[in-house]
């Protein structure tokens, strides 16, 4: 129950237009939409509201630690460079209106966003018994395993781990191989990987 005290303060609050009270919740607010696209080391958040808002409160947390403000504004998109390979960012986007310097927000939506590294794309030829395969460089990695089967669905074995763009072998005649790397980087002494490359098959 509100004390005397209480009804009071709150009457001041109204008859002074006392405007402490800077950001209130606006539960009816349409909920942001918001995805993100990964372009190597760059994550591109895309937000937007079905229903008419001032603008967008966007902050993000990075592996785990405290949750930070990086944009407030009508701009529908902001980009975070350099982000470490391996990296868990988590977005909460929340939107709002703004009337006479008061905020209304929505409720806030998050996102997950685990940074890794692109899957390569692998070329593959063979000249007088030699397989050669290319590929190109991926941003972020340390380095490239190549794997090789004798069925396309079957069990790969890893023959090369490679820091260079290319690996070559020799094919025996009749023999056909399957071929897929992937890239990799260390963190924390640990491999961390990209997922695997297209297949290749190679027939002598």
């Amino acid at each position: 129950m509100r004390t005397r005290k209480t009804l009071f303060a709150l009457l001041m609050v109204c008859w002074l237009g006392i405007t402490e009270f800077t950001s209130i919740h606006a539960a009816s607010l349409a909920l942001p939409l918001i995805s993100a696209s990964i372009n190597g080391t760059t994550v591109v958040l895309n937000y937007n509201s079905t229903s008419k808002v001032s603008g967008y409160e966007v902050s993000v947390s990075n592996q785990g630690a405290a949750s930070k403000i990086i944009y407030t504004g009508s701009k529908t998109s902001v980009s975070v460079t350099k982000v470490a390979i391996g990296s868990t960012l988590v977005f909460r986007v929340r939107s709002y209106t703004e009337v006479k310097k008061v905020k209304s927000y929505s409720d806030p939506v998050t996102l997950t966003v685990e940074v890794k590294l692109s899957a390569p794309v692998l070329l593959g030829k063979l000249s007088k018994s030699v397989v050669s395969l290319s590929w190109a460089k991926v941003t972020g990695a340390k380095g490239y395993e190549v794997y090789r089967s004798t069925s396309y669905a079957g069990t790969y074995t890893l023959v090369k781990t490679a820091t260079t763009l290319k690996f070559s072998e020799k094919l025996g005649v009749g023999v056909k191989a399957y071929y897929k790397i992937r890239s990799y980087i260390t963190v924390n002494g640990k491999k961390v990987y990209s997922d695997y490359s297209n297949i290749v098959l190679i027939t002598n």
